[in-house]
């Protein structure tokens, strides 16, 4: 057997390289992983401190596109919920648009802010003007939208790839999760 794929002499060198890549990929968004912390702008491109945004128990990461139909589709959808259900857990919304800009004229910007503008929300909603980050590469946004729940206070994945209908059970089962551990 060849050394050249780590022991895998049934995978050629490119498809071990796609699977390496991969692995690297989906280690950032692991149940346990923190999420790193982030300079992101808000759309009047002031520089928020991402893990200092983090002010409640809890935080749900919604990784989005503006012009993605199931993101429109969905993002009111957990306004809903949000809405319905946030002070009862004690959870704050982070909006972080995957999409990449090159300024404040760039057209992608612009069908962002008219967005947030034509649907308005209590949330912090950000991007990365400065295109430091591959959203693909941080939160595994190949698709979108991507909704993740951090805890709070150290930065943690503790539930990813929910649904939106699923916000709310996640949270009441988690509840009573937490009530058991305190008995």
């Amino acid at each position: 057997p060849s050394h050249d794929n780590g022991g895998a002499y049934w995978v050629d060198s490119a498809k071990l390289k796609k699977i390496c890549d991969r692995v690297t990929i989906v280690e950032n968004t692991i149940i346990g992983h923190p999420v790193i912390n982030m300079i992101l702008q808000d759309s009047s491109a002031n520089n928020h401190y991402f893990h200092q945004e983090m002010k409640h128990k809890y935080t749900i990461v919604w990784v989005w596109n503006s012009t993605c139909g199931h993101c429109q589709k969905e993002t009111p959808e957990l306004l809903e919920v949000y809405e319905k259900i946030h002070k009862k857990y004690d959870f704050d919304v982070i909006t972080i648009t995957e999409e990449r800009m090159t300024n404040k004229d760039d057209p992608t910007m612009k069908s962002w802010r008219k967005y947030l503008r034509e649907h308005p929300n209590p949330w912090l909603n950000l991007r990365d003007m400065n295109n430091y980050h591959d959203f693909r590469t941080v939160f595994d946004a190949y698709a979108t939208p991507k909704l993740f729940v951090i805890d709070s206070a150290t930065h943690k994945i503790v539930a990813k790839q929910l649904g939106v209908n699923q916000v709310e059970d996640w949270f009441e089962k988690n509840s009573k999760l937490e009530a058991q551990r305190k008995k």
